[in-house]
């Protein structure tokens, strides 16, 4: 199974850095739309911390990310990805150096990876996330069970009903848990073009270049 990862600018060169890793659901929308030269100029612009990230193509989509095969789907990215992607690069090893993401299924099933590995994975990025399936499994994760130490980025558009149906009370559970988290309501629908116009919000939240570890009124971490 192929898999795609980048690599931050100078890896070669600093031979003894580790680098924090991000895992992107629907890897090939991120290689092909354009989601990577967002995450060139950010780097560049020294607007977020250089890093590995990981593009796992999707395959038999809805099953593996909210389906039957969801437990496979996340038995394989903690099992075998993660592990490849670790023995393979200089990656940092901790919760706090993994970032997991995606958009619609791809935001489910990386919050539920989040939530049922946080040893693993503690940041989450999720893009209008479709918290339906499974009798709103996900969604009840977080609402019903202990809060996890998890950083969550969580946006979507006013013109998805469907997403908005949970996406605001999801917002509102992170509010009330105390979760680490930002969020914004943007006058969009649910497509890619959205997704990748808000990355730089995303990723300058979770992974800013210099956090200054002071925090505002809502958890969130101040960049320098």
């Amino acid at each position: 199974y192929s898999i795609y990862v980048y690599l931050p600018p100078g890896y070669d060169e600093h031979p003894t850095k580790r680098y924090l890793t991000g895992y992107a659901q629907d890897g090939q929308l991120a290689l092909f739309g354009g989601y990577v030269n967002v995450i060139d100029n950010l780097i560049a612009q020294v607007k977020i911390q250089e890093g590995l990230f990981v593009l796992i193509p999707s395959f038999d989509r809805t099953a593996t990310y909210a389906g039957e095969r969801r437990f496979d789907y996340e038995d394989f990215v903690v099992n075998t990805v993660v592990p490849f992607v670790d023995s393979t690069y200089r990656t940092e090893k901790s919760p706090e150096g993994r970032l997991i993401g995606g958009a619609s299924f791809g935001a489910l099933i990386s919050a539920q990876i989040a939530y049922r590995h946080p040893d693993l994975f503690g940041k989450c990025l999720m893009f209008s996330p479709a918290l339906f399936p499974n009798g709103n499994e996900v969604f009840n994760l977080y609402a019903n069970g202990d809060k996890k130490d998890i950083q969550i980025y969580l946006d979507w558009g006013t013109y998805e009903p469907f997403i908005t149906a949970l996406a605001i009370p999801f917002r509102d559970v992170l509010q009330a848990k105390g979760y680490h988290h930002a969020w914004k309501e943007w006058h969009e629908g649910h497509s890619p073009g959205s997704f990748r116009a808000h990355l730089d919000n995303a990723m300058e939240f979770l992974i800013p270049a210099n956090p200054t570890g002071v925090q505002d009124d809502h958890g969130r971490y101040l960049a320098k």
